[in-house]
């Protein structure tokens, strides 16, 4: 099975402002009209039939990798804008940009065997924080995608809630490159950083507990106080 990565002017189309779109599509006098995904569907339609340059390969699923009917490929752009990253269930690749050659791609499995149910670079680009269904987070380097750190997500969820709740977004902290922050499937939000005796993530082996990190848990809408400590 495979998941089409679609690039024109060396930018997945994914990654064009709406505003973007419409003026492409504005220039060629085709409607405007729908949400994001339409405009995309309306262009890519539109590069094929009047043979543009228009760019795609698809997103190889390893075998063996079930792959649910709601899964979709997030990409996201290096700070270079030379490479960018692509995000699957399934698997973390990242790609060159002009050719769309795949240079690394990592796929769960062993301490990190769940789904991916997002990911995203650091502020410089030099990481990426990666979740997964079951709750655990990963820290890799960007360029080749090794693991640096494993935070459990005992770590950061009350046992009565582990096996239920799980993060659903990972954003980026803007300057900090080592903080990043999740968005979790039941409304709540955890912010991550390294205790301050280590300072990055990964300096020493791999972490397999979350005990180098230090995480506020941001209460949810409704719910007074807050918790914070070193796990």
């Amino acid at each position: 099975m495979t998941t089409p990565l679609t690039v024109l002017r060396n930018r997945p189309l994914e990654q064009w402002k709406v505003t973007e779109l419409k003026d492409e599509l504005k220039r060629r006098s085709i409607t405007t009209k729908g949400v994001k995904d339409d405009l995309v569907r309306r262009l890519e339609e539109v590069f094929r039939n009047d043979g543009e340059k228009l760019r795609s390969k698809p997103l190889q699923i390893p075998p063996g990798k079930a792959v649910s009917p709601q899964s979709i490929t997030r990409v996201q752009f290096h700070q270079d804008q030379i490479h960018f990253s692509a995000v699957h269930e399934t698997q973390l690749a990242i790609y060159e940009t002009a050719k769309l050659e795949r240079l690394k791609q990592w796929v769960p499995h062993e301490s990190l065997p769940a789904p991916i149910s997002n990911a995203t670079y650091s502020c410089d680009s030099q990481l990426i924080y990666a979740s997964f269904v079951d709750g655990a987070v990963g820290v890799f380097h960007a360029e080749t995608l090794k693991l640096r750190c494993r935070i459990a997500a005992s770590a950061y969820l009350p046992h009565n809630v582990v096996s239920t709740v799980y993060p659903l977004v990972v954003a980026a902290h803007p300057s900090e490159p080592n903080q990043f922050s999740l968005g979790l499937s039941d409304g709540g939000v955890v912010v991550f950083e390294p205790v301050e005796s280590e300072g990055k993530w990964g300096t020493g082996p791999p972490v397999e507990n979350g005990a180098a990190s230090s995480v506020t848990i941001v209460p949810k809408a409704g719910t007074p106080g807050s918790e914070q400590g070193p796990r």
